[in-house]
């Protein structure tokens, strides 16, 4: 009977040693998992983050280009403008003379 109790108690300590090993083994698989989704959700993040980068690099480059367009257009417009003051420019000057002529051919009638 005393043998029986020894071996049983060795049996328990056997098991309880058991159930500590695969304890820990367990903690030890929870925590890798963990880790991995930690470093997965880090990841994602960063590559969240580089995409919002992207986009707002291209926004600012399309906006860039917008305004050099319109840049462009306006000064082509003023080009435009001012060739239209020298062209009233050039016409009423010639306006000023044809005029001067008539009023000297109609004095010489005179």
């Amino acid at each position: 009977e005393e043998e029986e109790v020894r071996l049983e108690a060795e049996r328990l300590e056997k098991a309880r040693l058991a159930a500590e090993v695969a304890k820990e083994a367990e903690l030890q698989r929870l925590e890798r998992e963990r880790m991995m989704a930690e470093k997965r959700r880090k990841e994602e993040a960063e590559e969240a983050a580089r995409l919002e980068a992207e986009r707002l690099e291209k926004e600012k480059l399309e906006a860039e280009e917008a305004k050099e367009a319109e840049l462009r257009r306006l000064e082509q417009e003023q080009l435009l403008a001012e060739q239209r003051r020298k062209e009233v420019g050039a016409v009423r000057l010639e306006v000023q003379r044809l005029e001067k002529e008539r009023l000297a051919a109609e004095a010489a009638k005179e």
